[in-house]
């Protein structure tokens, strides 16, 4: 291997790197891989090896590292090693292949492009295919050499057996495309039988079986392990049902409406399900996927497909953004690239390597997915810069740096979502949501079930930030690929939950964040418990917080109530409307934690002595920021007067006794209405 060109590879990739993240900001491109980093990170109090997606092998170097240096998030870490090595590798493959310049303008234009999608719109499907493609590039470089370059051919499987590992069916998908590489290279063998032909086939054979037969061993080893492991391989089926079920689409409710009320599922849960909560384990269990997916019909391979696959393709491809990277890296093979048989059957093999896994997404329904089809495209570009004529001189190094000037220029428009300063708002909305995740952390008295998109590390921390150990033990979502896995499963058991939907009616010890009250109350009423009422006990900075009960609330039954001290700030005023009653104030007790709070509205009828507690609403006090003196001290609530058959005159006429009733971690108050 050429050292110095390694270097200089690995410096300009380095000063690459370093202008991305300093003019725009890291972000994962999906929620799987914030998942993913609670599981292995430690968020939910244990470093778990299982990255479901991800190979055992990262999962437990994510576990290590994290253990040993928890102050760096690994998961980001790691996959910004794997991708700078890969482009390294690329840059070294192309620097040994082409002229300075030309070297220098093709990989500007791949790295602009890939560098981007990679560093910066993170996912772990497109870090799979860039080492993928990049591996089996620098693998193909070091046995084309005359005297086989065996540290290139050995860096190359090993990059891309890590891209494997982070997604195996990436690796394949990418490994197809480069084997327009081996084809291309068929065509250049001198075919006379020789003792140089026959080491020439040993070397290409030996390594690439090398390879896929460590590919082969990795996933037995994975297969295996979670086998051995009955509750992970348990999640596992059900997860790889699921995510077909999920990722395909549910077969039509009205052509199956017989079978799907057999299961007991309305047209609505279905709309539930398919918003991603259907963390239900009665309902929605394996065996209901299962039925579910055996309804789904299969497209036929007709000419009715055939007609909108080509009414879908190519023009579908421009829909995906590194697409013109291929059309630029075509354009320099037009005027650049060997045009023999040879280069023109290699490419006619690579477009029908492409046509033939995107009429494979077509068929099964998935497709012009960014974050798994940009590798693809980045093994198409490195077929055309393998064609390129490799001796000739076409720019001078002034002229490549004023070709890869025009590319950035022309790239920073697709960028701009991205540039620092351009999202302040959302930079500042992360930062509130990551304080509130915090707060919810903290209240351990309580299990938080979130629908998905309401609390949630993406919306919260960014690739770079460390979600503290432990700190998401008591949060479990109702839905997500991660819902049933053991470790989440661990949550819910912590607090005696086994089915999360049934148990979290009349549970004290369970809140819910909600964006869509009405239809978790519909589906709570038709599935288990016809009078269950939901009640806003927290609205902060628009996240609802929610009770959901059928009983009545009785918080004395925990400990005694003591009448307010010194201590206790309570100014509540109370308000008649002709069919309600409003409540607003502010209520805390000094240096005691407001957030975790709950205050309730206390109502006596003063002849049969009965007690009626009503939630009010904690919000944030304005202007306050102090946790423990009121910031969170803030109480509203409505009440129906015909519901609890009260009127302002039976109040008035001392028929009624009102006041607030306030539960903390020193026990519980009662104070006065003001």
């Amino acid at each position: 291997m050429k050292t110095k060109k390694l270097w200089f590879s690995a410096a300009v990739n380095l000063l690459g790197l370093l202008f991305l993240v300093l003019i725009l900001k890291p972000c994962f491109e999906m929620n799987d891989d914030s998942t993913i980093y609670e599981l292995t990170g430690g968020a939910k109090g244990v470093y778990d090896a299982h990255g479901v997606f991800l190979h055992l092998f990262l999962g437990q170097a994510m576990k290590l590292l994290s253990g040993l240096f928890p102050g760096i998030q690994w998961y980001t870490a790691l996959q910004y090693a794997v991708l700078f090595c890969s482009f390294t590798a690329v840059f070294y493959v192309l620097m040994n292949r082409m002229k300075p310049a030309m070297a220098a303008a093709s990989f500007g234009v791949l790295f602009f492009y890939f560098g981007y999608e990679g560093y910066i719109i993170l996912q772990f499907s497109k870090t799979s295919g860039i080492a993928s493609c990049a591996g089996i590039f620098l693998m193909f470089h070091g046995l084309e050499q005359k005297k086989k370059n065996w540290l290139c051919v050995s860096c190359g499987l090993l990059l891309a057996l890590v891209g494997g590992m982070y997604r195996y069916k990436e690796f394949l998908m990418c490994a197809a495309m480069m084997s327009s590489l081996g084809v291309y290279t068929l065509f250049r063998l001198n075919w006379k039988r020789s003792r140089e032909l026959f080491y020439t086939v040993l070397a290409y054979l030996g390594s690439f079986l090398l390879l896929f037969g460590s590919f082969g061993g990795l996933l037995l080893f994975q297969s295996f392990a979670y086998e051995k492991d009955e509750a992970w391989g348990e999640y596992l089926r059900y997860n790889d049902s699921r995510s077909s079920l999920m990722d395909y689409g549910f077969p039509d409710y009205d052509t199956f409406q017989e079978e799907y009320e057999k299961l007991g599922l309305s047209r609505e849960d279905i709309e539930l399900y398919r918003s991603g909560n259907y963390a239900d384990p009665d309902l929605f269990d394996s065996e209901a996927i299962e039925t579910l997916l055996s309804l789904r019909p299969k497209k036929e391979l007709n000419r009715s497909f055939l007609l909108d696959y080509f009414d879908t393709f190519p023009l579908g491809f421009l829909n995906l953004y590194v697409f013109s990277c291929f059309l630029l890296l075509c354009f320099f093979w037009l005027f650049f690239g060997k045009k023999t048989w040879k280069e023109i059957l290699a490419l006619g093999y690579g477009a029908a390597v492409i046509g033939g896994i995107y009429a494979y997404l077509f068929y099964i329904g998935r497709y012009l997915v960014s974050r798994t089809e940009t590798a693809l495209w980045l093994g198409a570009c490195l077929l055309v810069l393998w064609l390129l004529e490799k001796e000739k001189t076409y720019f001078s190094l002034r002229t490549a740096a004023a070709f890869c000037a025009f590319a950035l220029v022309f790239q920073l428009p697709s960028w701009k979502e991205q540039m620092r300063g351009e999202k302040k708002e959302i930079s500042n909305q992360m930062k509130i949501n990551q304080e509130y995740l915090q707060l919810a952390g903290a209240d351990r008295e309580h299990l938080y079930l979130a629908k998905l998109n309401t609390l949630t590390t993406f919306s919260a921390y960014g690739p770079f930030d460390v979600i503290p150990y432990d700190s998401l033990t008591n949060l479990w979502k109702l839905g997500g690929w991660e819902s049933g896995n053991p470790t989440e499963k661990a949550v819910l058991e912590s607090y005696g939950v086994t089915n999360p939907y049934r148990d979290l009616i009349n549970n004290p010890k369970v809140i819910v964040t909600d964006q869509d009250v009405k239809e978790t109350l519909r589906y709570l009423r038709e599935h288990y418990d016809p009078d269950v009422k939901a009640y806003l006990i927290k609205d902060i900075n628009g996240q609802s917080f929610y009770v959901f009960r059928s009983l009545p609330f009785e918080p004395e039954k925990e400990t005694g109530i003591r009448d307010a001290d010194k201590t206790m700030r309570c100014e509540v005023q109370i308000g008649w409307g002709k069919k309600n009653l409003t409540v607003s104030g502010t209520v805390y007790q000094e240096n005691t934690n407001s957030y975790t709070q709950m205050v309730y509205l206390s109502m006596k009828q003063t002849e049969t002595g009965e007690k009626i507690y009503y939630p009010l609403t904690i919000a944030q006090a304005y202007g306050v920021e102090d946790l423990r003196n009121g910031r969170f001290g803030s109480v509203s609530g409505t009440i129906s007067l015909d519901e609890y058959g009260i009127s302002k005159e039976a109040y008035e006429e001392g028929v009624w006794e009102f006041g607030i009733l306030v539960e903390n971690e020193n026990g519980v108050w009662r104070g006065e209405i003001s």
